[in-house]
Formats: C-alpha cells, structure tokens, sequence
C-alpha cells in the first residue's frame, strides 16, 4: 500500500477493514446468522443468553457447503 502512494492513516484504516473481512468469513462468531443477515452468531449467543439466563456457549458446529 506504501508503494501506490496511499496516505499512511488510510493504509491502518484498510488493513483493519481486510482483517475484520478475513474474521467475517473465517471466525464462527463473527459470522452472519443465516435467518438473520443483519445480527452475527456472536450476537445471537449473547441474545439467547440473556433470555434464557444461563451461560450458552458454542461447543460443536457442522459447516455446509455448497457447490461441491
């Protein structure tokens, strides 16, 4: 980024924008909830959690993919 002439502010705030990408689709908890696009799993962890009272944690998962 250096290299093309990018202001070194807009070199962070690009860099941050790439990794919370990179988390958005790697990181379980970051991800969007599939019913909801607008909350994460994260989000909807804590939400249960505070309905129900208990302490919810993800302990297992299946992934799904399409295409192949």
């Amino acid at each position: 980024m250096r290299e093309s002439g990018k202001p070194e502010n807009m070199i962070e705030k690009i860099g941050e924008g790439k990794i919370k990408a990179f988390y958005k689709d790697v990181a379980l908890m970051h991800q969007e909830w599939v019913r909801d696009g607008s909350k994460t799993i994260g989000d909807l962890v804590k939400e249960t959690s505070a309905k129900t009272g208990e302490n919810i944690q993800v302990r297992r998962f299946v992934r799904y993919q399409l295409g192949e």
